[in-house]
């Protein structure tokens, strides 16, 4: 016999079971399909774009943005044929050096504030066990600071003009 809080454990399990295997569904019903279809890659060459794979999906580099659009209506096209939907693209065609490096100092600076966070959480039992809270004092500050630096990276993200 199951009880409640082991028929609910088993339930979230399950559940995070199943999310867990959807992307891996997703990739194997209908990305490979359509990024192992060479009619693409083919008329790509034919068009001068370069494609670049990526994890989530693929890169078209060329110096004619109307080339792309005539590749990106021919994969419409074998996506409906191939997988009987129709295709949504993610556009990022005005993407700066600016801004790619702000997004990238802001992920680094964000995972050195979390892990700052923990370890000061641990600082703060020791200081209260040896009853000296100048290493905290100064752990925090060292903290703020990094979180008003945060602040300006992503203040500047969202200002720019690209």
């Amino acid at each position: 016999m199951l009880t409640v809080s082991a028929v609910t454990g088993f339930f979230f399990r399950t559940v995070r079971a199943i999310i867990r295997q959807t992307g891996n569904q997703i990739g194997k019903r209908f990305e490979t399909k359509l990024m192992l279809d060479q009619s693409i890659y083919n008329k790509a060459r034919e068009l001068g774009i370069v494609i670049g794979y990526e994890y989530d999906g693929m890169s078209l580099y060329a110096k004619d943005n109307e080339a792309c659009e005539e590749l990106l209506t021919f994969i419409q096209h074998k996506g409906s044929e191939l997988l009987g939907i129709n295709l949504v693209f993610v556009r990022k065609d005005h993407v700066s050096v600016k801004q790619l490096l702000l997004e990238s100092e802001i992920e680094t600076l964000s995972g050195r504030i979390a892990e700052k966070k923990g370890r000061l959480r641990l600082l703060r039992g020791k200081c209260w066990r040896i009853k000296n809270w100048k290493p905290y004092y100064a752990a925090s500050e060292k903290l703020r600071q990094d979180g008003d630096s945060l602040q300006r990276l992503v203040s500047d993200y969202e200002t720019q003009d690209c």
